[in-house]
């Protein structure tokens, strides 16, 4: 209960601002990278000026299929290797290459969204911090023997409760960015594996 109470009174405080530099909402260990770029997995060739992977319906089709954050890595995988297997040897890196393409641009669309629930979810923790704070300080101005005292201490406690778990929240969420770029990695090997 005390380190819960030191968290919540420096999540009150300045002290918070310092903690994280680059973005005050970033609930995340990991470093905040907004934008996935491809050449950061991808070694293959550059698709193609002027296309587009959204006018190939085979590739729209299978960034469709598997691009969703539900989707196993595994069965994504299995569909990128039957779906490059199906083309002629010639044609593979491009179409690799438009493939990675439309997952690399879905993926930071996914991405962004879950980014901005993280942030939307760290500031509504920081105002459930500040309240935690200011209910400690009405509390020590009372009397140990004031009925308002009593009251306050059982808001404080509903409020730390809550507190609590939206942490247990902010953990585990924070690691879907995690994992929707390892994700990608993997894509990333299997449509070179293929070509």
């Amino acid at each position: 209960m005390r380190r819960t109470l030191t968290v919540l009174l420096l999540l009150a405080g300045p002290a918070a601002a310092q903690v994280a530099q680059e973005d005050p909402d970033w609930p995340c260990v990991q470093r905040l990278v907004p934008t996935l770029g491809a050449a950061a997995y991808w070694g293959g060739p550059e698709p193609a000026e002027g296309t587009n992977w959204r006018a190939d319906p085979a590739v729209a089709a299978l960034v469709a299929a598997i691009s969703p954050r539900g989707v196993a890595e595994e069965r994504g995988t299995a569909l990128i290797e039957a779906y490059l297997a199906g083309l002629p040897a010639e044609a593979r890196p491009a179409a690799a290459a438009r493939v990675m393409e439309g997952l690399t641009e879905e993926t930071n669309v996914q991405r962004s969204a879950l980014i901005e629930r993280l942030r939307a979810l760290t500031r509504r923790q920081r105002g459930v911090g500040e309240r935690a704070a200011r209910l400690t300080t009405q509390m020590r101005a009372l009397p140990q023997e004031s009925p308002e005292r009593a009251d306050l201490l059982t808001e404080r406690t509903l409020t730390i409760r809550e507190f609590d778990e939206v942490e247990r929240t902010l953990r585990y969420a924070c690691e879907a960015p995690v994992a929707m770029e390892a994700r990608l990695g993997a894509y990333a090997r299997a449509l070179m594996d293929g070509q």
